[in-house]
């Protein structure tokens, strides 16, 4: 996915740490722009966005979007 997107402008609503600080998460709005064959296609969505803390560094375990509108095959 992160190949074809040209842009992506989060907007969260929740953040939390867990207690022993060693994962995170984070929700929220999402708009998202991909290169179509006439231009730029963008879609509003949700994103689920959970962080892992090993070594010493943070790392995404888990990134999830979705569209709010139905797809239709164009």
């Amino acid at each position: 996915m992160f190949r074809f997107i040209v842009a992506s402008e989060a907007a969260p609503q929740t953040m939390r740490m867990s207690g022993s600080e060693d994962m995170a998460y984070s929700e929220g709005r999402v708009v998202n722009s991909f290169e179509g064959e006439e231009g730029p296609v963008e879609y509003t969505g949700k994103y689920l966005l959970v962080w892992e803390h090993r070594a010493g560094e943070w790392s995404i375990a888990v990134y999830s979007i979705s569209n709010n509108e139905p797809e239709v095959n164009r």
